[in-house]
């Protein structure tokens, strides 16, 4: 493990991933009263905060399996799980690379990766991008690289949310593209957010939203409390992918 923690990292980003431009029309999301907030906990939400889809899980979670435990896709997203106990997602953008939250890092250096099938790994973080709410972290084992959309996407498409839930590891939850939208994640620079109804609940950040077999975005926040409802967001692939690209 020392020798993974001290060993030089290069990122050969041209072999990553097909290029996928940014949307060419946006809306600007109505301002809300409410202030951007982590959370562990989304009991401990107060009424009209955004809250953002991480967790501190208590006690075992249950292995990977049940009704979707074929979906190829699968291979694809980790456990990520931040020395603090803060738990999310994240998903391979190459073959030891894992993209995820800044968040679900929670300032930390390091992680412990769980793969689907239950082997365990070891990361490292390589960048980070609070404002995108980003972080790009090397991983001591290799996994299957996604795919993102290399198209337009469609207001009403379906779409799928991979994560870990409440601890429930690799669950899946499918809703529709609500919307595109240009704005502010937690209070830093505008950028491209995918609009969902899927179920994003704590546990769930920094995992995949997929289009099909591609992924679209990475699950980040939701609005929840004044009678929101099935108000999801996800940071756009074209920006993940600039980010990657970015030194």
């Amino acid at each position: 493990m020392a020798k993974f923690e001290q060993a030089p990292h290069v990122i050969p980003v041209s072999a990553l991933f097909a290029t996928a431009e940014a949307p060419t029309a946006t809306v600007v999301a109505k301002e809300y009263a409410s202030e951007a907030v982590l959370i562990r906990d989304i009991d401990s939400t107060e009424a009209g905060t955004i809250t953002v889809a991480l967790q501190s899980p208590a006690g075992g979670a249950p292995s990977a399996g049940g009704p979707v435990k074929d979906d190829p896709r699968m291979n694809s997203v980790v456990v990520v799980k931040s020395p603090k106990g803060a738990l999310g997602a994240g998903f391979f953008v190459g073959p030891d690379l894992v993209i995820t939250n800044a968040h679900v890092m929670d300032g930390e250096k390091f992680a412990e990766i769980k793969m689907y099938g239950g082997k365990d790994a070891f990361g490292k973080l390589l960048k980070a991008d609070v404002s995108m709410d980003l972080a790009l972290i090397r991983v001591s084992e290799k996994g299957a690289p996604i795919r993102f959309v290399d198209e337009q996407v469609t207001v009403g498409s379906t779409v799928e949310a991979i994560g870990h839930p409440r601890g429930l590891e690799f669950s899946l939850t499918r809703g529709i593209v609500s919307g595109v939208r240009k704005r502010a994640v937690l209070g830093g620079k505008d950028v491209v957010l995918i609009q969902t109804d899927a179920a994003i609940s704590p546990g769930n950040s920094g995992g995949p939203l997929y289009l099909g077999e591609r992924v679209l975005g990475i699950n980040t926040l939701k609005f929840t409390g004044r009678g929101a409802e099935g108000l999801g967001f996800a940071v756009h692939a074209a920006e993940i992918q600039r980010f990657i690209a970015t030194d």
